[in-house]
């Protein structure tokens, strides 16, 4: 999966980066009142995609790391969150 942030990440300042999720998305067998079956997880490791157009100050971030998707929907909306570090090439 690639997502895109665009807005400010505290110390590198403001732009755009991109990284990918190469991670699972499983289902809860059996399910849950608070995990039915419409509600998938799933976890793996992000790392910030060098080859896309980042902007910015974050033009050449570098950075990788763990995310946990706590729920994800069936069309993919996701609560969740990262783990993980980004390191600005100018600080």
């Amino acid at each position: 999966m690639v997502e895109t942030l665009t807005g400010y990440v505290v110390g590198c300042g403001a732009g755009t980066m991109t990284w990918i999720l190469d991670g699972n998305i499983n289902a809860n067998i059996p399910p849950t009142a608070d995990y039915p079956l419409t509600q998938l997880h799933g976890a793996g490791p992000w790392k910030i995609d060098p080859n896309r157009d980042n902007s910015g100050d974050l033009t050449g971030v570098t950075g990788e790391g763990t995310g946990i998707a706590t729920k994800v929907q069936l069309t993919l909306e996701n609560d969740g969150y990262f783990t993980g570090n980004i390191y600005c090439p100018h600080n």
